[in-house]
């Protein structure tokens, strides 16, 4: 086993370890493949902004704007989900899942198996409404940082 994998096991270990003390014992094992039509859902056109805190109104940070929809994301015949960010210079950056799911949220796990050793942390997404997700990192103690993540709108359908 080379330093890289060695180092991606350890990290999955440990964030293993942080999910499994942070939940009901036994919910581990809850962390099933999404069903096609729940993975499906998030296929479309995405316009993003500041996620909505509760108990807040949001004043400042980007409303999510149908105008310029920045994310778009399809879901190919192996069950994957692919994510396309459209960012300000115009350059396109894609992603790939695999959708899970757990309690009533997504959890998107990588298909790139490199995706740790480049820092990257792993989103989970919860369904907000019909037509809108929040997707977040999970915070230091495996839960989802929902006040810092980034709404999803859905444009058009």
């Amino acid at each position: 086993m080379g330093l890289s994998n060695w180092r991606r096991e350890c990290v999955i270990a440990i964030a293993s370890g942080m999910l499994a003390l942070t939940l009901p014992m036994g919910a581990a094992a809850d962390v099933v493949d999404a069903t096609p039509a729940e993975a499906q859902w998030f296929a479309g056109s995405w316009a993003t902004g500041t996620a909505d805190v509760e108990g807040y109104e949001t004043i400042v940070g980007d409303k999510p704007d149908c105008s310029k929809p920045a994310v778009v994301i399809r879901i190919d015949g192996k069950g994957l989900l692919h994510r396309e960010v459209t960012m300000k210079d115009g350059a396109v950056y894609e992603a790939i899942f695999r959708v899970k799911h757990f309690g009533q949220n997504y959890p998107w796990w990588p298909n790139d198996p490199d995706w740790f050793d480049k820092g990257m942390i792993a989103p989970v997404a919860r369904r907000i409404e019909d037509n809108s997700f929040v997707l977040a990192e999970p915070g230091p103690m495996g839960s989802a940082d929902w006040a810092n993540g980034v709404k999803h709108v859905r444009c058009g359908r």
